[in-house]
């Protein structure tokens, strides 16, 4: 319901009758009074309108502020759902990268584990290699020693056999020579130690050789079983440093992803919290929004009953002012042929601006006539508004008579 149709409201009421003043409004209210209540009505009107205004002004104004907050808590809860997404959509990617990195750990445990005993089996073969090389370097020296010892036996033996002829040629000139007989004793006795000896050399050689070719062998077969883990170890190791890199690369990625998970969460709760703060910014603009409103209408119920009392006091003053406050006189009665000698009355009415009977109007008024010689009442005091005069002319004729009062005056 508006100001206006508020106001024309009240004015109807009061047209259809200000019973509450009384129609019979004392005419002898002081007309300053009831002016200076009507200018006080007037301004506070005036002071109702205007907080009225401003409270229509204020109303507005919180419904846009309201409006305003209901769009801040709309984009606030837009940017609560992305913010959301964003976060589980982070937490799922944390989760498979964390899945990732545990498999990364295990794959690069395990080829820890291998190229930890492929490096163990590279240096036992190591160490064989080095057992067997060891061995081969005995084998060899003990070769060498029973080649040196075998010449040495053909030497010996070719020294004995040589003797053994000598004996054997010195014999055969002289079989019967004791001497020589015992000379060819001792030196075919020489010749077949000689003999057993380089037997045992050549013996001896055969089993070096043997060892030799034997340790050689071994260590052949050891150098390639080294070749082998060698292989195995640089293969485990090329494992475990692909599987190194991959778990870095993993680390690396979960890490990532964890901070990127906490900067969600942060921008998550942060959402959430603007949601909250443009929601109980929302229900306090509703909340001022309401009271605005309220304001509006206590405002304009006060401006109602201001204008009421504007009315009230404007229509007492106006009442008051034609009732009091006269612009003419006029007469009432008044015979058109006057003879002399003859008595008449006189009857006058104060008029307002409104050509209204001034009922309020008390002043003295006075008669006069251009018969010099009338008999005239004394002067009279209006009784609501209106009196009569007793009028006796003395001289032939038509005369004038003028009524005065004040500033006010007639003729007839």
């Amino acid at each position: 319901m508006g100001l206006r149709y508020v106001c024309g409201t009240l004015r109807i009421l009061l047209g259809l009758g200000l019973c509450f003043t009384g129609l019979e409004t004392s005419f002898a209210a002081d007309l300053n009074a009831l002016k200076n209540a009507m200018d006080l009505a007037v301004a506070a009107r005036a002071n109702a309108l205007a907080a009225y205004n401003a409270a229509v002004i204020a109303a507005e104004n919180a419904s846009k502020d309201s409006t305003a907050l209901t769009a801040a808590l709309a984009e606030a809860q837009r940017n609560s759902t992305s913010a959301i997404t964003t976060y589980n959509s982070s937490n799922l990617s944390l989760a498979t990268k964390k899945s990732d990195l545990t498999k990364a750990t295990s794959i690069r445990s395990t080829a820890t584990t291998a190229a930890a005993g492929a490096a163990r089996s590279l240096s036992l073969a190591e160490a064989n290699v080095t057992r067997t090389a060891q061995t081969l370097a005995i084998a060899e020296g003990d070769l060498s020693r029973a080649q040196t010892d075998l010449l040495a036996r053909i030497a010996a033996q070719t020294s004995a056999k040589t003797a053994a002829d000598l004996a054997k040629a010195a014999l055969a000139k002289n079989p019967k020579d004791r001497s020589l007989i015992s000379k060819n004793t001792a030196a075919l006795s020489a010749l077949s130690a000689a003999d057993k000896a380089l037997a045992a050399s050549r013996s001896k050689l055969t089993s070096g050789t043997s060892k030799v070719n034997a340790a050689t062998a071994a260590t052949n077969a050891a150098v390639s079983q080294r070749n082998s883990a060698k292989s195995k170890s640089d293969a485990e190791a090329a494992k475990l440093e692909a599987a190194s890199a991959a778990y870095n690369s993993s680390l690396s990625a979960f890490s990532s992803e964890s901070v990127a998970n906490k900067n969600a969460l942060s921008d998550r709760n942060a959402a959430l919290i603007s949601v909250s703060q443009a929601n109980y910014n929302l229900v306090k603009g509703k909340a001022l929004a309401t009271k605005a409103q309220m304001l509006v209408s206590s405002t304009l119920s006060a401006f109602g009953l201001a204008d009421i009392a504007y009315l009230k006091a404007k229509y007492e003053y106006e009442t008051a002012y034609d009732a009091q406050v006269a612009t003419q006189l006029v007469f009432g009665t008044v015979p058109s042929t006057r003879v002399a000698g003859s008595s008449f009355t006189v009857s006058v009415t104060a008029l307002n601006a409104k050509g209204k009977v001034a009922t309020g109007y008390a002043e003295t008024v006075s008669i006069m006539s251009s018969d010099e010689n009338a008999e005239l009442p004394a002067p009279i005091t209006l009784t609501k508004g209106a009196g009569s005069f007793q009028v006796s002319l003395r001289t032939a004729g038509n005369a004038n008579l003028t009524l005065e009062s004040g500033d006010l005056s007639t003729t007839s």
